[in-house]
């Protein structure tokens, strides 16, 4: 690591955050003979969502049961 006095020799342009944020970027394409039940996955993440909240809610009613003890 350098002490800061010198500026870095490597040459890197200046890019603002947000503007390499907000680019576009490119979409993965499927290779030919993908399944087309590919879309399953957004089940998945549905199913994951539903069981955390669950999940907390069970939590919760847990905390008050206890704070009624």
């Amino acid at each position: 690591m350098g002490d800061g006095g010198e500026p870095s020799r490597k040459y890197m342009p200046f890019r603002p955050v947000f503007a390499v944020l907000s680019a576009p970027r490119d979409r993965t394409r499927l290779p030919d003979g993908a399944p087309e039940h590919f879309g399953e996955r957004h089940m998945l993440d549905i199913i994951m969502l539903a069981i955390g909240f669950g999940f907390f809610a069970l939590t919760v009613l847990y905390g008050t049961a206890c704070e009624r003890l």
